[in-house]
């Protein structure tokens, strides 16, 4: 991966130098199976896999998630306020794996952290584009809940995508 330049403004640029991809894989065997999406998942341009009748599927393997961790050479107090949305610099910080960047044959979700100077971060996630915006949030909220110290998420995951399908 490539070091990225990022201009703050004519008198402040940073640089950000990421480490090479990894896989976080989980802590504990977990199922191998196959997952069907429904129809409403089966649209044109949202594929992971395609199973039998190009019915959307995803394989879980157990790889686990796509991990990116950098490093900037800025701290918060140089940034300021352009840390709130709409991040001007949201095309300069995130990079792109070519194993993340697709539909089919891809990670669900990849997971960035910048360190930065000051011993703050930024915290990026970028899922496929065929995940569900409400099942990511739910989640984020394990991963919030299971770095706070409970042993498992309060709301377990449920797979439930074929009462979508006709």
């Amino acid at each position: 991966m490539t070091m990225k330049m990022a201009k703050l403004s004519a008198a402040l640029a940073f640089s950000v130098r990421p480490q090479e991809p990894e896989l976080v894989v989980p802590a504990k065997p977990t199922p191998f199976e196959i997952k069907n999406l429904s129809d409403i998942d089966d649209q044109e341009g949202l594929r992971l896999r395609e199973g039998p009748n190009c019915k959307l599927i995803v394989d879980c393997t157990a790889e686990g998630v796509l991990f990116i961790e950098a490093d900037a050479d800025i701290g918060l107090e140089q940034l300021g306020n352009t840390i709130q949305p709409p991040f001007p610099y949201v095309d300069e910080v995130p990079f792109d794996v070519p194993v993340s960047s697709g539909i089919v044959g891809c990670h669900l979700l990849s997971i960035q952290v910048i360190c930065l100077i000051c011993v703050g971060f930024i915290f990026a996630v970028r899922p496929n584009h065929a995940i569900c915006v409400i099942g990511l949030v739910q989640f984020l909220d394990a991963i919030r809940e299971m770095v706070r110290g409970a042993d498992k998420p309060s709301q377990l995951p449920v797979w439930q995508r074929e009462i979508f399908s006709a």
